[in-house]
């Protein structure tokens, strides 16, 4: 097993703390040792504010946000959180840059992708800029959101003509290294942790509405908004429907204020400073569901 990665506990998880070249080499290594070992497939899942919400409050997104190997953080207000609730710095790791750097080092190992999500268009955008900018990069298959996602009945007939056009039979019969999964949150979680583990593939990763950017169909701010930690305003000046959403963020800070000022309501483990290695254990998940790529911020 590749070694443990430096983790921070927050709201009941163990968030990476690792600068995005080291977490994209821990993830090539596990790749490798789920590929030589016969392990399940790892699982890359982000930390945002809303996430931390749902994990503080609800056990069964709790749950589902554990079984990942590797948690980055993807929100500013994660960061903030580490910060003020365990005195740990760390830099915000978008899961629309892990992707990249995850194509750049696949391309160099010989490792192979496969990309599900988003309409059939922008998947389809979302292949041909993967090609002009990563032409030796191995594609293994792609499938839009809207096809059948596979069931867990599905898993025991995934070679058989009745499961053929699921995208889990799809997956088994292409057995990439990397699956890059934009179904939009959690539904992309609870997909790879009840039928991406018990597929033959070294890794999955969620990227949200990352298909979405690399086909043009959506943008990411400019440097000067995410260098400042701002992407979630300018989404929001993009967006402006978008403001029920990012109401997340103050009440996600308000929550980490109440919780510096009593550590007892923490409920998860942390108190203070601390780094807790992330689990290596790799086991299987449960839940699933199914739809077109959002957003996930």
């Amino acid at each position: 097993m590749p070694s443990k990665p430096r983790t921070t506990r927050l709201f009941h998880q163990d968030v990476i703390i690792q600068p995005m070249e080291q977490i994209a080499d821990h993830c090539i290594d596990l790749v490798e040792t789920c590929r030589s070992t016969g392990r399940r497939p790892a699982l890359v899942f982000a930390m945002n504010p809303e996430k931390s919400m749902q994990s503080h409050r609800d056990p069964v997104i709790r749950q589902l946000l554990q079984q990942s190997d590797v948690l980055i953080p993807d929100g500013i207000g994660t960061c903030i959180g580490a910060r003020v609730l365990n005195g740990v710095r760390i830099k915000r790791v978008p899961g629309s840059e892990l992707m990249p750097e995850l194509c750049t080092r696949a391309e160099r190992e010989g490792l192979s992708i496969y990309l599900y999500g988003a309409s059939p268009e922008s998947n389809a955008g979302a292949l041909k800029t993967i090609r002009a900018t990563w032409p030796r990069l191995r594609i293994a298959g792609a499938s839009h959101g809207f096809m059948p996602p596979g069931t867990l009945d599905d898993l025991s007939r995934l070679y058989s003509p009745e499961a053929a056009d699921t995208v889990a039979a799809r997956i088994a019969a292409a057995r990439p290294d990397i699956v890059f999964v934009g179904l939009g949150s959690p539904r992309q979680e609870r997909w790879m942790a009840d039928i991406g583990t018990h597929l033959p593939v070294g890794l999955f990763q969620g990227v949200g509405g990352t298909i979405d950017v690399l086909s043009g169909v959506a943008r990411r701010a400019p440097p000067f908004w995410r260098n400042l930690g701002l992407e979630w305003f300018y989404r929001l000046m993009e967006n402006p429907k978008r403001w029920r959403r990012q109401m997340a963020l103050p009440r996600y800070l308000s929550l980490v204020m109440r919780l510096k000022m009593a550590p007892s309501q923490r409920h998860d483990g942390s108190s203070g400073t601390g780094n807790v290695p992330a689990s290596p254990t790799l086991t299987g998940g449960h839940g699933s569901a199914h739809s077109p790529s959002t957003l996930t911020g």
